[in-house]
């Protein structure tokens, strides 16, 4: 989630992730690498000699933007404290600052965990690569 994250804001560059997050360079390579593998994101390289790679958001990477923003907000109010905001966000159709929420696609209210049920027939070895740790 933080690496994607990362890449929403600019950050594209192994050294530029892993300074920003404070990750071991042996879990950002792996989270990287899982990544690649589910076409997350893609890595190009910018230079040649030592070959090191630039990482972009596909077009399933970019789909996860809802959730990088709610990471954000979360982040925001339970990690950078009362009185520091790192990141502002402006919405820019309108000029406001912006905060999400997720609501009821159908009746439009906000949602709540305590009024979610959840389908507990569901099976996760129907995902493809659910078998493989993160």
């Amino acid at each position: 989630g933080l690496v994607v994250a990362a890449l929403y804001f600019g950050l594209n560059r192994f050294d530029e992730i892993g300074s920003a997050l404070g990750i071991a360079t042996n879990i950002l390579a792996d989270r990287l690498k899982l990544l690649v593998k589910v076409e997350v994101i893609e890595k190009t390289p910018y230079q040649q000699k030592p070959v090191r790679y630039e990482y972009r958001l596909t077009a399933k990477g970019s789909a996860l933007y809802t959730n990088v923003l709610q990471m954000h907000e979360w982040a925001e109010r339970w990690l950078a404290g009362d009185e520091q905001t790192n990141l502002i966000l402006t919405h820019l159709s309108c000029g406001s600052q912006l905060h999400s929420e997720v609501v009821c696609s159908a009746c439009d209210q906000p949602l709540k965990a305590s009024e979610v049920e959840y389908d507990r027939s569901f099976n996760l070895e129907n995902i493809p690569g659910s078998g493989e740790s993160a």
